[in-house]
């Protein structure tokens, strides 16, 4: 599906044919709306939402790398960070493997992320 046709169906009230989607509440007949010359500027708009969206997506993208990395990899990482001692510390005294891990890739993002 193209944009065009995306952005064609959300312009156009719903059960409106798209032949007719340039002339939707225009109230003239023929007359075309400026709807259409700006929903492609909405779309690219950079609104908080999109930030929002971007930004979990970075995270997302971030964690699926770092869960790949083995926990001393994490752990070497989280050092060469300038992550505090005692952060690192606390994420050592993690006792099962796995929670040890997680919590290494908790302290890699929030560091990344801020």
């Amino acid at each position: 599906e193209t944009l065009e046709a995306r952005v064609g169906a959300q312009a156009a009230p719903r059960g409106t044919p798209p032949d007719e989607e340039h002339n939707a509440g225009s109230g003239a007949e023929g007359a075309v709306s400026s709807k259409p010359a700006n929903r492609f500027q909405d779309l690219l708009s950079d609104s908080p939402s999109d930030s929002d969206s971007s930004s979990d997506r970075k995270v997302a993208a971030l964690r699926a790398e770092l869960n790949g990395l083995k926990t001393s990899i994490l752990r070497k990482r989280a050092v060469a960070l300038n992550i505090s001692d005692t952060d690192i510390g606390d994420a050592d005294d993690v006792g099962d493997v796995g929670d040890r891990k997680a919590a290494f890739i908790d302290l890699i993002v929030a560091h990344e992320v801020a």
